[in-house]
């Protein structure tokens, strides 16, 4: 029982560094270099892609912390806690800060508002999404290779 949690919890670790990877550093990038797109069916676009991965990412997390409390992992060092407590702390702040900020400038811009575009509130996202990748990963890992014998 204990290997398959360990299993799903490190499969859905990746597949979320995936999902955060194609998103934020692929599809992201290149929507606004497709043929007749224009800048702001492009930010449009992204503020429907980014609030659904968004949701996912919750779920994931959410998962992830109800099967680290289900699996009652005595064996995990303090490292291996802090940082998915870290990867959780950035889901956070881009989900009650920074993604609300950007989604009220993006719509303000996809609406012919008055706006002001928030440069920092886009490059912290883009810093809290590497490093939650990274964080994710080392996590995934260092979880694996604690558990490695009993699967």
């Amino acid at each position: 029982m204990k290997s398959t949690i360990v299993t799903i919890i490190v499969g859905l670790s990746f597949i979320w560094c995936g999902l955060v990877g194609g998103s934020s550093f692929i599809e992201t990038p290149l929507k606004f270099k497709a043929p007749d797109v224009t800048l702001k069916i492009g930010v449009g676009i992204g503020m429907l892609v980014f609030k659904t991965i968004n949701k996912i990412e919750i779920g994931m997390a959410l998962a992830i912390t109800g099967l680290l409390i289900f699996g009652k992992f005595k064996t995990l060092s303090q490292v291996t806690y802090i940082t998915f407590g870290l990867v959780l702390s950035l889901l956070i702040l881009q989900s009650v800060w920074l993604l609300p900020s950007l989604h009220n400038t993006a719509k303000a811009f996809v609406t012919n508002q008055s706006y002001t575009p928030n440069y920092l509130h886009h490059k912290l996202f883009v810093m809290a999404e590497i490093c939650k990748v990274l964080f994710l990963i080392f996590f995934a890992i260092n979880f694996l290779l604690k558990h490695l014998n009993n699967i």
